[in-house]
């Protein structure tokens, strides 16, 4: 069962995507996840890039985020995730959804002239490029001052340039929050 864990949507069920590929993030690791960052959520712009089932991006949206965009390539999973965006937003009013490529939805948000304050990054199994990514949302002027880049993944995330990095371990996972430092 996959439900949401805090604010106004708390114990909340959330539909399953039935795919193989789908891997909702659990909830211990996004009740971690959003108590460090409580205080940043509310009021923000935040974008679920790999978002599944949308677990996260409607945490996000349950604890007072004012606009949530979500980026799911995968036409199965994406029917899930807005019949889960429709139970919480039904006259989508605070939510987008994007079916793109993470590279193509990131190209389009920067030329929308879109910015965030939260981006959430849960890519599939194996990615590997997930530091790039943080850069890649860095140079296309997505990234609001003292935005956060928050990545979940099975390998250490690496300290980048512009960033300070904060990371924690949750059995084979590791959460890395990367803050865009202010001299950036």
């Amino acid at each position: 069962m996959l439900r949401i864990i805090g604010g106004q949507f708390r114990h909340r069920r959330l539909a399953l995507p039935e795919v193989e590929t789908s891997r909702p993030t659990m909830d211990k690791v996004r009740e971690a996840v959003f108590s460090s960052i409580h205080e940043k959520v509310p009021n923000s712009a935040f974008l679920d890039l790999f978002a599944g089932s949308g677990a996260v991006g409607l945490e996000a949206l349950s604890r007072g985020a004012t606009k949530v965009f979500f980026n799911e390539i995968d036409r199965k999973v994406q029917k899930t995730l807005v019949r889960n965006i429709l139970t919480f937003d039904p006259e989508r009013k605070s939510t987008v959804v994007l079916s793109k490529d993470y590279a193509d939805a990131i190209r389009y948000l920067s030329d929308k002239g879109q910015r965030f304050d939260i981006i959430y990054m849960d890519p599939p199994y194996s990615f590997g490029e997930i530091s790039k990514i943080v850069i890649s949302l860095y140079q296309s002027g997505l990234l609001n001052p003292k935005a956060l880049a928050i990545v979940e993944e099975t390998i250490q995330p690496m300290a980048l340039p512009d960033f300070s990095l904060k990371v924690h371990r949750y059995g084979k996972k590791f959460i890395g929050t990367y803050e865009l430092s202010e001299a950036a």
